[in-house]
């Protein structure tokens, strides 16, 4: 006997505006084909789930930058390469930025910020001083 179930898993870094805050899952469950642990002392310790680690400092701020870096470059709907040369940001640190392998220093982040909520405005700024 075969059973769905439709769970949503909350995305804490999902930027609010953008895309949903949860992910939805189909999950296919056979009771007959699924192992079940006996609850005895001997097996007890190896079926608890592990309590999830907690994020470094460094983890959580690329992967807050990394919302940052998403958000902004949504907000205008560019690709990576045309976000970078329109804001004047290599295209190497958006990449690193977007993809959590390293954080954007404290102007980036505001600099995104201020990308992410007028990039109309901070794009004709650029452009009126060039």
């Amino acid at each position: 006997m075969q059973r769905r179930f439709k769970i949503r898993i909350p995305d804490p870094l999902a930027p609010r505006a953008l895309i949903p805050h949860s992910l939805d899952m189909d999950i296919e469950f056979d009771p007959d084909k699924q192992m079940i642990a006996k609850h005895d002392d001997t097996t007890a310790h190896a079926v608890e789930p592990e309590p999830d680690t907690p994020l470094s400092d460094d983890e959580f701020e690329r992967g807050f930058g990394a919302m940052l870096a998403r958000r902004a470059r949504a907000a205008t709907g560019l690709s990576q390469q045309n976000f970078a040369e329109q804001f004047g940001i290599p295209a190497e640190s958006l990449r690193d930025w977007e993809q959590g392998r390293k954080a954007p220093d404290t102007a980036a982040k505001s600099y995104l910020r201020v990308i992410a909520r007028m990039p109309e405005a901070v794009a004709k700024v650029l452009h009126d001083a060039a």
